[in-house]
């Protein structure tokens, strides 16, 4: 699930599979072998070069027709994912390390941290209201405080703060491969 939520942030849908996309090569590497381990086949991995501002970023790429028709499945879109991506409810009433594995996933693609009066934060913004509803109901439920506010690019936000950083550290599980504290030094050490 933690790739289904790496996918949901920072991946799209191709003809016969999924990418994902980073600008490190390192995480792109990780990312590689984790998909290797789950799936048993060697995704591929490119340097792109993005026209419109010269930015390079790697492409993990993975050909396989029934891995995009499972990730379709399970976030309830077509082939075309798209804002209106659905969490996969019903696989995480079955099993609650799922849903925190996605959850970390997409804050993995999509969050950032930083100190905010000189504790960490952990921030991100998604612009599918369902989803990041979804995200904070999940933490909470995993005993890890956030907010949730609107930007004004209609953006949603959800913060991480305080105290309440080390706990969603804690809380990782550990077999995950890069998540989002895992690769900060502030957080590391400040605790």
């Amino acid at each position: 699930m933690y790739i289904l939520g790496l996918f949901f942030g920072d991946g799209w849908f191709e003809k016969r599979g999924i990418a994902i996309a980073t600008k490190d090569e390192n995480r792109a590497l990780v990312i590689a072998d984790t998909i290797k381990r789950l799936y048993g086949k060697t995704p591929s991995l490119r340097l792109r070069r993005c026209n419109s501002n010269g930015h390079e970023v790697w492409w993990v790429r993975l050909w396989s027709s029934k891995v995009a028709k499972r990730y379709s499945e399970l976030l309830s879109v077509n082939q075309r994912k798209s804002l209106n991506a659905k969490p996969p409810r019903e696989v995480f009433k079955r099993n609650k390390d799922l849903e925190i594995c996605f959850v970390v996933g997409v804050i993995d693609a999509e969050g950032w941290i930083y100190k905010w009066r000189g504790m960490p934060r952990i921030s991100m913004e998604i612009y599918d209201e369902e989803m990041s509803k979804y995200i904070v109901q999940a933490l909470r439920r995993h005993g890890i405080k956030c907010s949730l506010s609107i930007c004004k690019d209609g953006a949603y936000r959800i913060d991480i703060t305080g105290s309440h950083v080390f706990t969603f550290i804690k809380f990782i599980p550990g077999y995950l491969p890069a998540a989002v504290p895992r690769r900060v030094p502030a957080v590391n050490d400040a605790g």
